[in-house]
């Protein structure tokens, strides 16, 4: 099955018309659940408490390299385990703009689509 035959549920989760959640389609479906490992943390799955990262945890952390290197080593092994489609090119962890914040960007390729671009995953961790 390719990436663009894959339909499931948009994350983060939304409503579309007739109050019925917004389908994520081939590529789009790829990066949301690559977002979804990102924000669940582990535990949280009934059934598959490997699922998932807790990014959040680090939040409150002195930001060192060490600790770059600890969410980005967990962050690949993550998306390699349970995210098959993904191809991770490289994953960067930077001090976000609100105090106790952090912003990691994934940059990736979709395996089984013809288009080679890389695209990039967003997400602000902790602040607010």
């Amino acid at each position: 099955m390719s990436a663009r035959e894959l339909n499931s549920i948009s994350f983060p989760f939304r409503y579309g018309e007739g109050m019925f959640p917004v389908p994520a389609k081939g590529i789009d479906a790829v990066l949301a659940s690559v977002r979804s490992l990102i924000l669940t943390g582990r535990g949280e799955r009934v059934m598959r408490p490997r699922i998932g990262l807790g990014a959040n945890r680090y939040v409150f952390e002195s930001v060192s390299p060490l600790l770059r290197a600890r969410i980005i080593h967990e962050l690949h092994s993550a998306i390699t385990a349970h995210e098959p489609r993904a191809n991770v090119l490289n994953i960067t962890v930077e001090m976000g703009e609100q105090v106790g914040s952090l912003l990691v960007t994934i940059l990736l390729t979709v395996k089984g689509v013809s288009d080679s671009n890389p695209y990039s995953v967003v997400e602000t961790l902790g602040g607010g």
